[in-house]
């Protein structure tokens, strides 16, 4: 039908050109924390290229525009990357690529045989590949994926799928294509990648599967259905939904979620795939032995002439939420399972401790110049925009609502490097801190994964590292890091990483 038969086709065009331009302004306003530059700019030139096409259709006017032409923007799938994306409830974070094709022969050598793909005996093939390749023999080479990010502290590949029902088929005819095919590609491929393997695939449909499909799934690739509720992968029947509403701004411009409001309410309901799930840790008894060791270390921290711990803390309301932390412990799998863990990093560690985050910030800038490079040499000017920051912003209240209900948890890597820092730079007040701090954490053995273990070895990739992030991403859990120029650097190289960043603070010697 074309557009001079009725209003109807141009008010389809401009309905359209009206999901572009919410695309748009949306996909501007997102938080860099959910996703680097290059994946922003990714998208917005694929919602460039759509807008492009519907004003050429505008542009047509009343003849030459056919319903095929009208059904056939990708606003839609567009629309379901960036649900994903604002989905507070899954936790989105750290989102390196979208629309991109990975391929297995882009792999290297080393990581071929690594996972099996080349070799002598066929008992090195993974699972995974095998069946990939019993499919078909191409099978396995490309895999297209809409969101390579982390939600939930997991890193996964997301792939939306916005078709018709009709087009949503396990098999074809011929055993060529269809959703069975894609899926052993997507896995079979994810198999074979160290540092961008994902723990999961995540297909987010569009109104979900019929119950036949979803029976395949369940059968073949022990797929679960994903809860809004943000508690994991678990086998519950609910419905992702977005909803009709307009623009939310937060201060500031920070976050602005904007919902794409349609004729009708569009449905995603999301399936889990499980490509190499970690080993989850089991062998608690090691666990506690190795906190009982460090909670008697962390005793080297009080001095001789230590100050009333309630004078060092305050009423600070954080201080009594970590205070409590220890009685926390015995839910450490529940909490795991709830996704409620963080992984500290040394750097989140120095600035719960340091004088500046504790009341010190106004005294410091107190100071003459001249005192502050005297007592801070080299590091003066650091400092002191560490306390404009302080004053601006109080690091203890963004903490306080970090932690929520959360428990802190770090490796014993971390331990061993604040214990040093403490003990060489501390001050007796912040040393005093640091023996609560310490008193209270779960301390876990050095649980690094396989993907982060196989990152190369660079000027901001340090093994010392990897040790801490890898275990945050061992546990699914993000960590709390102010260390952004390795997280760059591993952004740089495909991964996604599961971060709260802070701002970076000193020990002050107090």
């Amino acid at each position: 039908m074309a557009m001079g038969d009725g209003d109807g086709d141009g008010d389809v065009v401009r309905e359209l050109q009206r999901r572009g331009a919410a695309l748009w302004t949306a996909l501007s306003r997102l938080p860099p924390c959910a996703l680097t530059a290059d994946c922003r700019a990714r998208l917005l030139k694929a919602v460039q290229a759509e807008c492009r096409f519907v004003d050429r259709l505008a542009g047509r006017g009343g003849s030459g525009v056919a319903d095929a032409h009208l059904s056939s923007s990708n606003f839609g799938h567009l629309e379901g990357i960036l649900y994903v994306l604002q989905n507070q409830s899954w936790r989105v974070a750290g989102a390196t690529a979208a629309l991109k094709s990975f391929q297995a022969c882009s792999l290297s050598e080393s990581e071929k045989e690594k996972e099996g793909g080349v070799g002598d005996g066929k008992d090195d093939v993974s699972p995974v590949s095998s069946f990939a390749r019993d499919v078909n023999d191409a099978v396995g080479s490309v895999a297209h994926v809409d969101l390579v990010c982390t939600l939930l502290g997991e890193a996964v590949w997301v792939v939306v799928i916005n078709s018709s029902a009709q087009n949503r088929l396990w098999f074809d005819k011929k055993k060529r294509k269809g959703i069975h095919t894609r899926l052993a590609s997507l896995l079979h491929v994810a198999s074979l990648g160290s540092v961008v393997q994902p723990s999961a695939i995540v297909l987010l449909v569009r109104d979900g599967f019929d119950s036949r499909i979803e029976q395949h799934l369940r059968e073949e690739f022990q797929a679960s259905k994903m809860s809004e509720s943000g508690l994991g992968p678990r086998l519950e029947e609910e419905l992702l939904s977005t909803s009709n509403c307009d623009v939310e701004e937060v201060e500031d411009g920070e976050w602005v979620n904007i919902h794409i409001s349609s004729s009708e309410i569009r449905h995603w309901t999301s399936y889990w795939i499980r490509v190499q799930p970690e080993t989850q840790i089991r062998d608690t008894k090691c666990i506690e032995n190795l906190e009982s060791k460090h909670v008697l270390a962390a005793g080297n921290f009080q001095g001789e002439n230590s100050e009333d711990a309630s004078f060092i803390i305050g009423s600070s309301s954080c201080w009594a939420a970590i205070a409590m932390l220890q009685a926390k412990h015995e839910e450490f799998d529940k909490l795991q399972h709830e996704r409620k863990i963080l992984n500290m990093d040394t750097t989140a560690l120095v600035a719960i401790v340091s004088e500046l985050t504790n009341g010190g910030a106004q005294q410091l800038l107190n100071m003459s110049s001249e005192e502050r490079e005297k007592r801070f040499p080299g590091m003066a000017k650091f400092v002191y925009e560490q306390a404009l920051v302080e004053l601006d912003e109080p690091f203890m209240p963004q903490f306080e609502r970090i932690l929520s209900d959360k428990l802190p948890v770090i490796c014993e890597y971390v331990y061993d490097e604040f214990t040093s820092i403490i003990l060489t730079n501390g001050g007796p007040r912040e040393k005093q801190r640091a023996q609560i701090l310490l008193s209270q954490l779960k301390v876990l053995p050095n649980l690094s994964s396989s993907r982060v273990d196989a990152l190369p070895v660079t000027g901001k990739i340090k093994p010392r590292h990897k040790l801490v992030f890898g275990s945050g991403d061992f546990l699914q859990a993000p960590t709390v890091t102010a260390n952004m120029s390795f997280v760059r650097a591993v952004q740089q190289q495909g991964m996604a990483l599961a971060i709260i960043q802070h701002q970076p603070c000193a020990l002050t010697g107090d």
